[in-house]
């Protein structure tokens, strides 16, 4: 990790980064660091959090998805989501409960740059583009157990997830 990175963010964790800083920026010169953790990441994603720690009431992130990326179909019970692209382009999913896709939201920099998910509602991102860039917020505190998993998808990282990621991007 360069220095000036290094001063500027805290390593928490496989590609997940936080801000040592009172007052944070983010600059397109840190798109390069993302990539590249990205990349070096088992699940092809970097993150660089902007809240204070888990326990904020505020969560905004910068995420980096690599286009082979794989994101567990998922609901957050009591939570909201949104998402502002700042590059690439993607395709968020919404399943039933039963794992059909009941609608796709296209997303790019370019037209739909913001999406908001005010419902718990099963749900992934397709990346389209090589990589997708974006900033997430999402209400406080994290709590793992308000995060249900859809019974309908394979868990990340199993030989299922790459074969039902490739079944979506049919869709």
């Amino acid at each position: 990790m360069p220095k000036v990175i290094q001063k500027s963010f805290k390593k928490m964790g496989e590609g997940v980064f936080y801000s040592t800083k009172p007052i944070s920026t983010f600059s397109r010169k840190l798109i390069p660091f993302l990539l590249n953790e990205a990349r070096l990441s088992k699940k092809r994603r970097a993150r660089i959090c902007f809240h204070k720690s888990k326990d904020d009431i505020v969560h905004e992130m910068i995420i980096l998805l690599l286009s082979d990326c794989y994101i567990r179909p998922h609901k957050h019970v009591g939570k909201v989501e949104s998402y502002h692209i700042l590059e690439g382009s993607a395709e968020l999913l919404l399943f039933s409960d039963s794992g059909e896709v009941e609608n796709i939201f296209k997303l790019d920099h370019d037209e739909n740059v913001y999406l908001r998910v005010n419902d718990e509602k099963f749900h992934t991102l397709k990346v389209n583009s090589n990589y997708l860039l974006f900033h997430e917020t999402t209400n406080g505190p994290l709590d793992s157990s308000k995060t249900i998993f859809a019974d309908f998808s394979p868990v990340e990282g199993s030989n299922e997830a790459e074969y039902y990621m490739n079944g979506l991007r049919k869709v």
